[in-house]
């Protein structure tokens, strides 16, 4: 058991992060997994070593320890290295954590929402980030290498049922992976099952080239551009979410978070973006100079030109993305 923070999430606010499961046990093995650990898959809850009891009374003192320093804690967030839904004392967790009077986030892959119990003990949390990444058997074995008992089919009619219970906040996230899951027509099927889900936020994500090497990585910027356009276009608040080490340069002087932040949200056309900074006082120079320094994609998709934040790390160095797509 570890809790860890408190911490800046780019969605929750100021957390404390619970990672309550033993890093590695999950009911998948997937290709971009950044867990140290090897995934051990286990299909059913197993006794996590801890107390819920303990684990709560040593949230409340980091909560009291924090807010004697000054800082609010936002959330406590459920978000192991493995799956949440596999710690067989998360029923009682979540009643203790909710006494403490924070948002409780829950991050979970959905492998075992087809069971009532789970699903009713999730829908304890606020806030879950559900991850939804493939509609075809074979994606899904390919890419989440799954216990052997577990079935896509039975996960998917799980998670949709969760979506129609649960009370709280539902946001997903799809993680792409170039030749995997990231051509049109499967990306056209995930837009469809996100319909059904109806999360708040929808946000995709891409691996990175560092944690996970050859064996998943990030779609080209066309295909980014392309993917975001076709959840768009069937699910309110999509977005994009980069990896952490995707900040920006401070040697590339003012103005550039502001920016940076804008585009880490979505691409932009060329001319949305050149009205956007208008404003702004930001010179057009600066997005010139981030795209050379490859942390800014260029990809023309559709005679349209568009601009979003993104690693240099996902092209393997610092050199300036810039795609076409016919």
């Amino acid at each position: 058991m570890r809790i860890l923070g408190p911490v800046l999430s780019r969605r929750l606010g100021l957390v404390l992060l619970i990672q309550q499961v033993p890093p590695g046990t999950c009911t998948l093995s997937c290709l971009h997994c950044e867990t140290a650990a090897l995934p051990d898959t286990v299909p059913e809850p197993v006794d996590c070593g801890y107390e819920p009891a303990d684990l709560a009374e040593v949230v409340a003192r980091r909560i009291h320890h924090a807010e004697r320093s000054g800082c609010r804690i936002d959330a406590l967030a459920i978000r192991p290295e493995g799956e949440c839904t596999l710690d067989a004392s998360l029923p009682e967790t979540l009643r203790r954590l909710r006494g403490l009077e924070r948002r409780v986030a829950l991050f979970t892959n959905g492998t075992l929402l087809d069971r009532p119990q789970i699903r009713l003990a999730v829908a304890q949390a606020d806030w879950v980030c559900l991850r939804v990444e493939a509609t075809r058997q074979e994606t899904w074995l390919a890419l989440g290498r799954p216990h052997g008992s577990l079935h896509l089919s039975r996960m998917i009619q799980g998670t949709l049922a969760f979506s129609k219970e649960f009370p709280g906040t539902l946001v997903t996230e799809t993680t792409l992976v170039q030749d995997i899951n990231d051509d049109a027509e499967q990306v056209a099927e995930l837009a469809r099952l996100l319909r059904h889900l109806r999360p708040v936020r929808a946000y995709l994500s891409f691996p990175r080239p560092e944690a996970c090497g050859s064996r998943a990585l990030p779609p080209s910027p066309e295909t980014v551009v392309a993917a975001f356009l076709a959840l768009r276009d069937s699910v309110e608040g999509v977005r994009l979410l980069l990896p952490a080490d995707a900040g920006p340069d401070p040697s590339l002087g003012p103005g550039q978070s502001r920016l940076m932040d804008l585009l880490g949200r979505r691409p932009y056309t060329e001319s949305v973006l050149r009205q956007a900074l208008a404003p702004t006082g930001i010179g057009w120079d600066l997005v010139e100079r981030l795209v050379e320094a490859g942390s800014v994609a260029r990809a023309t998709f559709q005679g349209q030109t568009y601009l979003f934040r993104w690693p240099s790390s996902a092209q393997g160095g610092g050199s300036a993305l810039t795609s076409a797509h016919a």
